[in-house]
């Protein structure tokens, strides 16, 4: 089945199209977005028994950029500017591909997209749509800093999968350099890269013995002294939560998540965007990883390995140990993998893998949390603590990262429970439990939700969510969210807090507070955590904070340009490692005015890599390059604000409060 779409169906809504032979150019002015709508009164026939959506695109302008294609849908009765959903795809600057999105998006349930060849990031926001119910199809190009050009040919409908044929270019250098681009600071060549690398080994060999880093400290701040408790703690200032290390020092934690020595980049069906690639067996072989099925090369590795032969493992552990120290940060983050973690004297959190869920889920990663199940698995969750609980160089432990059922705005996860077919939810079984409760019968409920029911089982059977808009339901669905999201923090949490009492609960991690029920559970945790993506994060703090009241940790940040060598910036997105260097002093400075904030982690040590990771990222927002040559101006602003922190923290002295220019982000989010 293969239906197919002209692009003299297209109408502007905004920005500009240009039919160019049997090809239409999507074009947009700087900060600017475009918009083209298939005006075709059936257009949802065209859905009808397809799969895919596909069209091919070469990406044109903006020659250092990736450029962000929207694919929009409207479901009937939105008769907004705004769709229900939109898939966002980025693509590689300057390239040809084509780009498929899976109709299976249109349920929402999946925020990612698996990559596809030529393609970068993909992700699904809004709600979900019915293919049966479509009023509305758009494609478009999402706002960026500079101007932008796609040309894209027919759409197609299909039931299967296309081939996806790639253009015969080489994109990338031997030392997983982007090829089609110079820019200051690039290294020129492999007896570069190995010679400052091996300047780096012997710069980190004199520091040690030199005496310069302190082998015994936590990192606490000499200047606040608290009483000892053994173990990392929380502590109040004058008002201003803070850490305090084993000794009873003041700690702010300034951290960097993915302390690892990896750049990978899945190469399979796009290899010869690639200058050169090792083989799979020899000196090399352990370069070539695997990630969900998919072959990757670890770049970074592969120049360690052309360094420092089978020693590199050892030597970049001290190199990477030796620029933390001198640089300020006193937190090896989430996500890490640095050898012998706790050999290196540097405190750190604790990555949990596996968070508990069931085999049926309510909705995206949400599981069955009153099942025996759950628990079952949260117990099997909390024994990879075991081996940490003795440590004290161990902060504490993040539950989670950025579950996928918070990502939807105003979401009532009762209500998602009651749409769910499964009649055999344990949660299903207690929230009619619940109700039993709260009427004396079925008719009173009845009566108040504007409902038929026979009786209370009847809420087993799936409940279109149309029908829950009386104020009693919207009331008890309300509460009993806050109790789903409260047993779904509290299981693992007790889990966790069994196996180690020792060491601070740290939270999920979340990407987004986006309404109250969010922080249900929070009395089981010890610190609240967000990932907060702002130029300042002091409004999201207060608004966190007030909900919460409690002490409240960042677990990622950061700030990209496109100035090095990559093509996205991140998702804040600044001019230059100048202003990189200003917006990270401005970030911190933040924090510590805030009462309840105990630290920032910066999010990451590597830059990805310019063909993008497993799920397409490549973004230009680590500390170090792919050669781990540093970003000297971004570091300057990064020890400059790091020797004033404290200062900050106890009010010694105020905000400097830099204005970073700042750049529109071109990701896929």
């Amino acid at each position: 089945m293969e239906k197919i779409l002209k692009t003299e169906a297209l109408q502007i809504e905004y920005g500009t199209v240009v039919p160019e032979e049997s090809l239409s150019v999507l074009k947009c002015e700087a900060l600017e977005g475009a918009r083209a709508s298939y005006v075709q009164e059936d257009i949802v026939e065209y859905f009808k028994g397809a799969d895919y959506i596909y069209l091919d695109i070469t990406a044109r302008k903006a020659p250092y950029s990736s450029p962000v294609i929207q694919f929009e849908f409207w479901q009937e009765g939105n008769d907004t500017r705004e769709p229900d959903l939109t898939v966002r795809l980025s693509c590689l600057p300057q390239t040809s591909t084509c780009l498929v999105v899976p109709l299976t998006a249109l349920d929402a349930q999946n925020i990612f997209l698996a990559r596809t060849p030529g393609r970068l990031r993909g992700f699904v926001a809004g709600s979900s749509v019915s293919k049966e119910k479509i009023s509305k199809f758009a494609v478009g190009l999402r706002e960026y800093w500079s101007e932008q050009e796609v040309a894209f040919g027919e759409l197609h409908f299909s039931d299967k999968m296309p081939e996806i044929k790639l253009e015969p270019v080489k994109l990338v250098d031997e030392l997983g350099q982007w090829m089609q681009r110079e820019w200051e600071g690039k290294t020129k060549g492999m007896d570069e890269m190995i010679a400052g690398l091996r300047n780096q080994q012997k710069d980190a060999i004199r520091e040690k013995a030199a005496g310069n880093q302190e082998e015994h400290s936590y990192g606490g701040w000499p200047g606040l002294r608290f009483e000892k408790s053994g173990y990392f703690a929380l502590e109040e200032y004058k008002g201003k939560f803070l850490l305090k290390d084993p000794e009873g020092y003041g700690f702010f934690s300034t951290g960097v998540d993915v302390v690892s020595p990896e750049i990978n980049c899945p190469v399979e069906q796009i290899e010869n965007y690639f200058s050169w690639l090792p083989e799979r067996n020899g000196v090399f072989g352990d370069a070539w990883e695997s990630f969900g099925g998919m072959d990757q090369v670890n770049f970074l590795k592969l120049n360690l390995i052309r360094a420092f032969g089978t020693e590199w493992e050892e030597v970049w552990k001290n190199i990477i140990t030796s620029f933390l120290k001198q640089w300020g940060f006193n937190t090896i983050g989430n996500f890490s993998k640095l050898p012998a973690m706790g050999e290196v004297n540097i405190p750190y959190v604790c990555h949990l893998k596996d968070f508990p869920g069931t085999k049926q889920l309510i909705y995206r990663d949400f599981p069955d949390v009153f099942s025996e199940e759950y628990e079952e698995n949260a117990a099997r969750y909390a024994k990879q603590l075991e081996n940490y609980r003795e440590d004290r160089f161990v902060i504490g432990y993040f539950m989670r990262n950025e579950p996928e059922w918070a990502f939807a705005e105003e979401l009532e996860i009762a209500a998602e429970l009651l749409k769910y077919p499964c009649r055999t939810l344990k949660t299903k079984e207690r929230f009619i439990d619940y109700l039993k409760q709260q009427y004396s019968g079925i008719e009173e409920l009845n009566k108040e939700w504007g409902m038929a029911l026979d009786s209370f089982e009847d809420f087993k059977n799936p409940v279109a969510v149309e029908v829950l808009v009386s104020p009693a339901a919207k009331k008890h669905l309300t509460a009993f969210s806050y109790e789903m999201i409260k047993q779904y923090v509290k299981v693992p949490a007790l889990a966790l807090k069994k196996v180690d009492p020792n060491h601070l609960n740290l939270g999920m991690r979340y990407a987004f507070i986006l309404y109250p029920n969010q922080c249900a559970g929070k009395e089981y945790m010890d610190v609240f955590s967000i990932n907060c993506y702002k130029v300042d994060p002091g409004q999201v703090l207060q608004e966190v904070t007030s909900l919460t009241k409690m002490p409240v940790l960042i677990g990622e940040f950061h700030f990209g340009s496109i100035d090095k060598g990559l093509g996205s910036t991140g998702i804040v997105g600044v001019a230059s490692q100048k202003d990189r260097a200003m917006a990270y002093q401005r970030y911190i400075e933040a924090c510590t005015q805030n009462r309840y904030c105990i630290g920032a982690h910066w999010f990451q040590l590597y830059d990805q890599h310019c063909m993008g990771r497993m799920d397409g990222e490549n973004y230009q927002i680590g500390l170090l390059d792919v050669c781990n040559r540093p970003y000297e101006e971004f570091i300057e602003g990064v020890k400059y604000t790091h020797d004033s922190m404290y200062l900050l923290c106890t009010g010694r002295m105020q905000p400097e409060k830099p204005e970073p220019e700042l750049a529109k982000s071109n990701i896929a989010s």
